[in-house]
């Protein structure tokens, strides 16, 4: 039922875009002005294929993290490297997480202690990310995740989550929102759509290949 109702949601994102570009393209004809309503669709993609590029370039640009676990004297260190190109400024723990929600500041802040790294530069040494005593850790933090911000070359706030495995520090970058644009998702939009039709033909000739003759 989901699957269909995205399905038919798709549909009609695509009858709505062509639908735009056909009703462009009749006034156009309509009123003889054809060469105009092609300029104006080719300018729309111009402007969102350049849109997209400016984005795919912030994206390469974003700084990734690695993140190592210390332990000593009953206490736990957790260091950060940038291991990306760009620099990463105002580095720290924002908040613990616990089955996708926040825990309240009084559970957490008088326990870990996060100092800000005014920057990150890539490819640098070691930086403490936190501190915290290595009973705390172990009751608390090791089915938690805890949420770091910091940002970018370009002044966007970003985050990173990190979340253990058997005790070995998991680095998750956050999941940056891609452009959506109005006629660059058609064709990947139309190829969705087809996907299934062609691995249902697929399927079909597979079956009929394995059948036993006669």
């Amino acid at each position: 039922m989901v699957v269909k109702r995205a399905y038919l949601k798709l549909i009609a994102k695509i009858t709505a875009r062509l639908g735009f570009i056909l009703a462009l393209i009749s006034l156009g004809l309509y009123w003889s002005k054809l060469f105009e309503a092609l300029l104006t669709l080719v300018t729309i993609l111009q402007f969102e294929l350049a849109y997209r590029q400016h984005w795919v370039s912030k994206v390469l640009r974003e700084p990734h993290f690695d993140v190592r676990i210390v332990y000593g004297g009953g206490h736990i260190r957790l260091e950060v490297r940038n291991v990306g190109e760009t620099p990463a400024y105002g580095v720290r723990v924002a908040r613990v997480l616990r089955e996708g929600k926040s825990l309240p500041p009084e559970e957490w802040v008088n326990h870990i202690r996060s100092p800000i790294t005014p920057c990150l530069d890539p490819g640098g040494d070691l930086s403490s990310l936190a501190e915290m005593d290595e009973k705390f850790f172990k009751e608390h933090l090791l089915k938690a995740t805890i949420e770091v911000y910091y940002h970018n070359i370009f002044g966007d706030w970003r985050s990173f989550l990190v979340s253990f495995f058997e005790g070995i520090p998991v680095v998750r970058s956050e999941q940056i929102e891609e452009p959506s644009g109005f006629l660059t998702p058609l064709v990947r939009e139309i190829r969705t759509l087809i996907f299934p039709i062609r691995m249902r033909r697929i399927l079909k000739e597979i079956k009929r290949g394995s059948s036993p003759e006669g």
